[in-house]
């Protein structure tokens, strides 16, 4: 509707600096954690970064920086208890299942999207739309076409966990199958890899240990029939609009044509940048100053990004502040790991074990998410970015916590058990 982000990430601070207040009129003081500390980390290497001279400092950029830093805010003051983590999943829950029937309606019924809602939004929304929506995408929300889509992988993959775990298995089973749909109508074929990949890796990781072969079968067994009948699966695909966009991926693939829309230009551009800058790049952003003006004429003058978040690290901060700034986030991504693991053998004891790896496994899902992502799309580069990773980390945060009272909880039955 043409209302600036910005107002968006205000309310998130003042909310921030309100709980701050709070803690410090009733002398509480914030936790420090690993996963809080290793978030602070990649927030300032981000910030050294940004204050290059040779990085840009454009409107775009400031932005992104200012995202960051709230949520950097939100990070550290949040301290989440088990029924705030519920009720949020709730929410995430109710809005991806909502999103997923709004796109699934207009994409049936398209006339009455551009008869009514079209004639209300923002231009840029509407020049986007005019654009994409006859090219095989769905329709764009929040002037854009992924931001639905990264609240929908949020809610996909907290039912798909609960489906997993043999939880309330009609009701998320119904929610996966609609957002799968929607997700495909939007035509957003990176995202849909990155969400495929991520509830993969949920379902060899789920607590079930004892048929992990099994699990592993079944994929094989699945991709194998797929492969034996594509053929006759591409036949019957051509026959859905439905599924129009990806039906051309596929036949470009077989033929093999360019279907990445102009990506590999992009990264052998970024990869010259990287041989010629590669101890410490060319500046944060700075690669929007190296895309030539033929490929804009064609791909349009908003593109900025290497469209692989890899190599444009790798050209824009070179190999040392790269390194610097995945080391954190991979010892993220680990440790969640890590976790899940071990809480798995542990399950069967409490009920904060069980709520802590569920909300692990979300955490490393959308982790999952944005690392796949992030090689076919500028998803890091995005100011909305912050706001989804930052949420896994407080998921992460969550779970620590749960943990303890898991431990705390085991040790007063112990006792209790000894005393009887």
């Amino acid at each position: 509707l043409g209302i600036t982000t910005l107002i968006g990430w205000g309310i998130i601070l003042l909310f921030s600096l309100l709980n701050i207040v709070i803690k410090l009129q009733c002398n509480l003081s914030v936790r420090l954690s690993f996963e809080r500390i290793a978030y602070l980390f990649i927030t300032i290497i981000i910030g050294l970064f940004f204050l290059r001279l040779s990085s840009r400092h454009d409107a775009d950029e400031r932005l992104y920086i200012i995202a960051m830093l709230v949520m950097a805010v939100v990070v550290f003051v949040a301290e989440p208890s088990l029924s705030e983590i519920v009720k949020t999943c709730k929410v995430f829950k109710v809005m991806s299942c909502l999103i997923a029937m709004w796109i699934l309606f207009f994409k049936v019924f398209p006339n009455i999207y551009w008869a009514t809602v079209y004639k209300f939004i923002d231009v840029a929304c509407k020049q986007l739309a005019a654009y994409y929506v006859p090219r095989g995408y769905g329709i764009p929300l929040g002037g854009s076409f992924t931001i639905a889509y990264y609240i929908m992988t949020v809610g996909i993959l907290i039912m798909f966990v609960e489906v997993v775990s043999g939880k309330r298995q009609k009701e998320n089973v119904i929610g996966t199958a609609l957002i799968i749909l929607a997700m495909i109508a939007e035509g957003r074929r990176g995202e849909l890899i990155a969400v495929i990949f991520a509830l993969l890796f949920l379902f060899l990781l789920s607590k079930d240990t004892t048929h992990f072969l099994m699990k592993i079968t079944v994929i094989i067994i699945g991709i194998v029939i797929i492969m034996a009948f594509y053929k006759r699966i591409l036949e019957y695909a051509e026959s859905i609009p439905f599924l129009s966009r990806y039906v051309k991926s596929i036949q470009g693939i077989m033929m093999g044509a360019d279907i990445t829309s102009g990506r590999t230009e992009l990264w052998r551009t970024a990869w010259e940048l990287f041989k010629e800058n590669s101890i410490f790049g060319i500046g944060f952003g700075g690669f929007a100053y190296h895309i030539s003006g033929s490929f804009r004429s064609i791909h349009g003058q908003d593109v900025m990004d290497v469209h692989n978040c890899t190599l444009q690290l790798l050209c824009e901060n070179g190999i040392i502040g790269t390194v610097i700034l995945m080391i954190p986030m991979l010892l993220l991504f680990i440790g969640s790991y890590h976790r899940m693991m071990t809480i798995k053998k542990q399950m069967n004891l409490n009920i904060f074990y069980e709520y802590a790896f569920k909300i692990d496994a979300v955490a490393f899902g959308i982790q999952i998410f944005f690392f796949i992502l992030s090689q076919l799309d500028p998803a890091f580069y995005k100011p909305v970015f912050w706001g989804f990773y930052g949420f896994s980390i407080i998921l992460m945060y969550g779970a620590r916590k749960l943990i303890s009272l898991g431990k705390t909880n085991v040790y007063e039955e112990r006792k209790k058990n000894e005393n009887k």
